[in-house]
């Protein structure tokens, strides 16, 4: 295999208008709409991101209730979550998780976060259903934005949730749920590294055993975004312990979200193996894994719909070329006066994670959420005064100019077709 010394890379930049697919993120959230040419991988749901989009739901300006109005409803909503009565507790979690993923409301359940986590694990205990995956849900919102504050968390949900995710009699829907949310919280607070390896050889031993697609593509999703955080001296033994793991899901997956997991893994794997030894990939597993993407990145099965094809080898060609050259296909996402760089298969499967979860709110983490801003290394948040805004009469000149080079071109436009 060749052994590529540099990376290529493909700068697309990304506005916040753009619409990317949903299809290989980790918690569930509104359809996408993917373009049949997309490469699955690198269409990143930037539509999240869209002013447009959180001005017509969740805005400010819109918001008719004060701050005080807010923090009563919040409150009233935790005091909720212990009610007795069904469908209090369901609104209550409702109430909070959408709060929490559009407002950064963290300053009005200082002082009871305790509280909150000891209602968490009891809650996810002995809930099922959809209870239990408003409870999961919240369980992965809350501390994004607590951070430190409530690091206790990992190590009480996993008590709780390992028992969860390994018994079969348990939905799949809970179970891959229960995952996604274990991953998120350790990736967030937990700094042994000991404990990221256990949770990782969790995620291991699911996709060697468990023949269910929804948990299998959880499990190594969560899987992956741990591998993001691993210091590169752990990576050469993952490397010989995994490759055939996820080489065989993909010469066996019929489901084109888990094929195209496994596919954004190994391209990670290989990426933090460049970093670390290059001659490592010189190894069998790694010519077999070679083989095995690059036989889908041109695969052509009738039993698979036309739209699902053309995505498969698209998003499957980016993973031929990140195995072989080391390619990434590197994004610009736009929000407010700011922008975020996504220029390795580590922070595309990061915000990835964060854009599935967050919805129509990661506009909003990104620019005011100190935990998010630390991941992506945005640095500390723009002060509103900071952001500087055309004048009327700037904006005037500014448009003025742009119409006039459009009327230039279009007059060249037609010169040309006039000579022929």
């Amino acid at each position: 295999m060749p052994k590529g010394k540099g990376k290529k890379k493909q700068k697309e930049k990304t506005t916040d208008d753009g619409a990317g697919s949903g299809a290989v993120l980790m918690f569930s959230g509104p359809s996408q709409i993917v373009d049949d040419t997309d490469s699955i991988c690198s269409s990143i749901p930037d539509s999240v991101l869209s002013d447009e989009i959180v001005s017509e739901g969740f805005d400010d300006s819109a918001d008719s209730s004060s701050d005080t109005e807010l923090q009563f409803q919040v409150s009233e909503a935790l005091d909720n979550l212990a009610d007795k009565n069904s469908r209090t507790r369901m609104a209550a979690l409702n109430y909070l998780n959408d709060k929490l993923k559009h407002k950064m409301v963290g300053q009005y359940i200082v002082g009871r976060t305790e509280t909150l986590i000891d209602t968490l694990v009891r809650g996810i205990k002995r809930s099922q259903g959809g209870e239990r995956k408003e409870l999961l849900l919240l369980a992965s919102l809350f501390p994004l934005q607590f951070g430190e504050d409530c690091a206790d968390i990992t190590s009480l949900l996993l008590s709780v949730l390992v028992p969860i995710i390994m018994d079969n009699s348990v939905s799949p829907p809970e179970r891959s749920m229960a995952i996604s949310t274990l991953t998120l919280c350790t990736f967030l607070l937990c700094h042994d590294m000991k404990l990221v390896e256990d949770i990782m050889h969790h995620c291991e031993s699911l996709c060697s055993s468990c023949k269910i697609d929804l948990i299998v593509s959880a499990a190594i999703k969560g899987w992956s975004l741990l591998l993001s955080i691993l210091p590169i001296h752990m990576i050469p033994a993952i490397l010989t312990r995994q490759t055939p793991i996820l080489t065989k899901v993909l010469e066996s997956a019929s489901d084109l979200s888990l094929k195209i997991s496994s596919g954004q893994a190994l391209s990670l794997l290989f990426e933090l193996t460049r970093e670390c030894n290059e001659d490592l990939l010189e190894c069998e597993e790694a010519e077999v894994a070679c083989a095995v993407v690059q036989s889908l990145a041109s695969e052509s099965n009738r039993y698979s719909g036309r739209k699902e094809r053309t995505q498969q080898r698209a998003s499957f060609r980016d993973f031929s070329q990140a195995i072989e050259s080391g390619y990434v296909p590197e994004r610009s996402i736009k929000f407010g006066s700011e922008s975020l760089q996504l220029d390795s298969w580590a922070r595309l499967i990061q915000y990835n994670v964060l854009t599935e979860l967050l919805a129509t709110g990661c506009r909003t983490h990104l620019m005011n959420n100190g935990l998010v801003r630390d991941i992506f290394q945005l640095g500390p948040p723009v002060l509103p005064y900071l952001e500087t805004k055309a004048t009327k009469i700037e904006r005037k000149l500014i448009n003025a100019a742009s119409a006039k080079w459009r009327s230039q071109a279009r007059g060249k436009q037609r010169d040309k077709r006039c000579v022929l």
